[in-house]
């Protein structure tokens, strides 16, 4: 359960840091101000976290030595 945990913490850092690249392009290209550009960042990182949330823990309570 750690174990998936912590992979879904990496891929949001990667998510995160991948849109962190062609940031600034998407900046130019649609005239965004900066604070426009946080929010784009913002609800990338919201959006990919809530669909890793219905994934849940891979182990169930059978699954879990007593």
């Amino acid at each position: 359960m750690i174990a998936s945990m912590c992979l879904s913490v990496v891929l949001i850092i990667a998510g995160v840091a991948s849109l962190s690249v062609v940031i600034s392009s998407l900046g130019r290209e649609f005239g965004a101000t900066q604070s426009d550009l946080q929010w784009i960042v913002d609800a990338f990182a919201i959006s990919l976290a809530a669909l890793l949330l219905p994934m849940g823990p891979s182990e169930t309570s059978s699954d879990v030595a007593a």
